[in-house]
């Protein structure tokens, strides 16, 4: 698959018709891990770029997707991009989460029903001079159907852990689970500066 086909699917699915729509980010985290995330994404843009950069032409930076399922417009942008070893990877600081796993297993979902493609997904996380690539050995394919049911009920999250904000003032009622699934395996170590 070229980079072209796939951003003619994604305008199609865009133009579909749909009852609702979801962010991907949105769909698997709740709102104080959002915030979060959203200065992560402002204080780490340098990093996010820097390593962007570092495995580009290979692979395609901050590529949209979407995917009409079930009447859900579900959109996103991932990271990095490789179309020729079918990966997905999302760039994140060297701190796991669950709500890493979900997203990545959200935008694999997204790609393998709408091109047909057995993607996979991976991490890039990073520290100060650093990157750990990294493959993830378990994905959550039941996610596509999990985020759909949970917007057509009206729910503002998916059904997952606690995050570590949660944790301590029990914000949300997600049921604990998934930390025993979290597992990657390390294939790189890149120095970025």
């Amino acid at each position: 698959m070229e980079i072209e086909e796939l951003k003619e699917l994604v305008d199609r699915e865009m133009k579909k018709e749909h009852k609702m729509e979801v962010d991907v980010t949105r769909a698997v985290t709740c709102v104080d891990m959002q915030m979060v995330e959203s200065y992560a994404n402002v204080v780490g843009k340098n990093r996010h770029e820097v390593i962007q950069h570092k495995f580009m032409p290979e692979m395609y930076p901050e590529v949209p997707v979407a995917l009409v399922h079930d009447d859900v417009l579900i959109k996103g942008r991932v990271d990095l991009l490789d179309l020729k070893n079918l990966m997905i990877w999302e760039i994140k600081p060297i701190n796991m989460k669950p709500e890493y796993y979900r997203q990545l297993s959200l935008y694999v979902a997204v790609l393998r029903k709408l091109t047909g493609l057995n993607f996979w997904g991976g991490f890039i996380f990073y520290s100060k001079d650093r990157a750990y690539q990294e493959y993830s050995t378990v994905l959550d394919m039941t996610i596509l159907d999990q985020v759909v049911e949970n917007i057509k009920a009206g729910k503002t999250r998916i059904v997952g852990v606690y995050c570590d904000l949660c944790k301590l003032n029990k914000k949300c009622d997600k049921p604990y689970r998934w930390v025993d699934r979290l597992d990657v395996q390390v294939v790189n170590e890149v120095k970025l500066i």
